[in-house]
């Protein structure tokens, strides 16, 4: 009865993120782009499809639900990584992060990023700086918030074109149930002003995600997230993921997702697939997302747990 009662749950929880598209026309900002492109994660996420607003187990500080920090006690990491590229040009990214136990003010942790991407004849190199931090409530979930701070250069030969610079802050939420976890992250809440070397201003309006995680059985996850909804003028439409992770032994897990950037409009825009390695205190990770026929990006990231 319980059991039936949870997919009861499942279900209609799905739908409604399924419906949220629909009624809301999944939006995204432009200026975004140049706070964090979207697609880049670890090996994990990435190998997920990009699907984390809901997964809370194995939080990286620079992508994860800040509110998952909250439902991950007495876990300490180090982990670092790079997405190098495949068959297409278009990008390259590398990460460091660390998370901290549970304190008296939540369980957080704090990450730096670099992406580098181009636009024609243009470099354009991105710094991010994250701190989360997330703290349960009660039994019913957690509560998080992010502070992201990012900087950043385009590049026309050797020549700076511009530069930016800005603070940005995340507020995320989670409510958990038996085997379903739904989670809601709230990005740039604060309406983040970039501020460009020029003396112009970009401003980033608030993007809302909404994620759902599953977890039918032991050692395994099944994820789905609608990303950046919006509303206002000046967007374009946003993106949904999906993806699950799956332990066939102690030592390995399995992992797939896809992605929708233009929401249901454009169908299915790439697939990615992903490997850990358990190996006692360690992980190692591998993922690759495959687009038009062709591996556009592949990431190995390691985690080492304390």
């Amino acid at each position: 009865m319980r059991s039936r009662r949870n997919i009861i749950i499942a279900c209609i929880t799905t739908a409604i993120l399924i419906a949220a598209v629909g009624l809301l026309n999944a939006k995204a900002c432009h200026a975004e782009d140049f706070i964090e492109p979207f697609g880049y994660a670890d090996a994990r996420l990435l190998g997920m499809g990009y699907s984390y607003v809901g997964l809370w187990s194995d939080p990286n500080p620079l992508y994860s639900n800040p509110a998952s920090f909250g439902l991950t006690r007495g876990v300490l990491s180090l982990s670092f990584g790079t997405s190098f590229r495949g068959s297409a040009d278009d990008g390259s990214f590398r990460f460091v992060s660390v998370t901290d136990e549970e304190r008296a003010a939540g369980a957080g942790g704090f990450a730096w990023g670099q992406y580098k991407w181009f636009e024609g004849d243009c470099e354009l190199t991105n710094n991010t700086f994250n701190y989360v931090v997330g703290q349960a409530f009660k039994d019913l979930g957690s509560l998080g918030i992010g502070l992201r701070y990012v900087r950043g250069t385009e590049y026309s030969g050797y020549t700076m074109v511009s530069s930016w610079q800005g603070f940005a802050t995340d507020v995320g939420v989670m409510f958990s149930h038996k085997m379903v976890t739904l989670g809601v992250l709230a990005r740039d809440v604060t309406t983040t002003q970039l501020k460009f070397s020029d003396g112009t201003g970009q401003t980033v309006t608030p993007t809302y995600s909404l994620g759902l995680s599953l977890r039918p059985v032991k050692g395994a996850v099944i994820a789905l997230d609608v990303h950046e909804l919006s509303v206002g003028d000046g967007v374009t439409s946003g993106a949904i993921s999906g993806g699950f992770e799956g332990r066939i032994t102690p030592y390995i897990a399995l992992r797939g997702g896809m992605m929708l950037e233009d929401g249901f409009e454009g169908g299915i825009t790439a697939y990615t697939g992903g490997l850990g390695l358990f190996l006692g205190d360690f992980e190692l990770g591998y993922a690759c997302l495959v687009s038009d026929e062709q591996i556009k990006k592949q990431c190995i990231s390691v985690m080492r747990r304390f």
